[in-house]
Formats: structure tokens, C-alpha cells, sequence
């Protein structure tokens, strides 16, 4: 099997926190398709942001991670929820229409377990 690292970059959640030095909020993903550069615009949840540092598994700055890497990041804007997917997005339309997209689907889950429990 053949990867396409020229494609936007697909990956998971695997932790996240806040960096108690700089207040940041920073995660570890893991790669699963595409390439994540520095400075990707991304979705993750119902939350965007953009690639602000990379570093490898070894503690080193880097500017790109491949399929099956693990990177710790910065550029979040809220705690993304471990297991979460995050998709680099080209531009901030196509970042407004999945964010839209999440919303939607996290209000009718909602409304369907509210009906399940007999709420609604």
C-alpha cells in the first residue's frame, strides 16, 4: 500500500494538555494519512486552529510529520478531547462548513438520546 503524503493531513488525539511553563494548550497526534506541516489551519472537535510548533518523539523541533509519527503540537484554541480526529483544512471556509457540519451532527445526537431517555 502506497501512502499520498501530499494529501491534508488526517490524525488522532492521543493526549492533551496545558503547558504549565507558557499557558499554552499543546496535544500529541499521531499521523494516520497525509503530511502535517507547520502552520496547517486544522479542525479538531468543533474547535480550529492553526500548527504553531512540532516536535518529534526524540524532544526535536520539526517542520512535518508523516503517516504513523507521533508529534506534540501547539496551536490549539481549546483542549481538544483525546481520540478526537484532526483534519488540516485548506482554507478557513472549508474549516467554517466542518465545524458547521460537527455541530449539527453533536445537536441531533442530542436530540436523538434526549428521545431515547424519553426527555423530548
Amino acid at each position: 500500500m502506497i501512502e499520498d503524503f501530499t494529501m491534508p493531513a488526517q490524525c488522532i488525539v492521543i493526549e492533551s494538555d496545558v503547558d504549565e511553563k507558557s499557558g499554552q494548550i499543546t496535544a500529541t497526534v499521531i499521523v494516520k494519512k497525509g503530511t502535517l506541516h507547520a502552520d496547517d489551519l486544522f479542525v479538531s472537535g468543533a474547535f480550529e486552529g492553526k500548527v504553531r510548533y512540532l516536535m518529534d518523539d526524540m524532544g526535536k523541533h520539526t517542520k512535518e510529520a508523516f503517516p504513523g509519527e507521533a508529534v506534540h503540537m501547539t496551536g490549539f484554541k481549546e483542549i481538544p478531547e483525546v481520540g478526537n480526529p484532526l483534519y488540516v483544512v485548506r482554507n478557513q471556509e472549508e474549516s467554517n462548513f466542518i465545524i458547521s457540519r460537527i455541530k449539527q451532527r453533536a445537536v441531533l445526537e442530542n436530540a436523538r438520546r434526549l428521545a431515547a431517555s424519553g426527555q423530548l
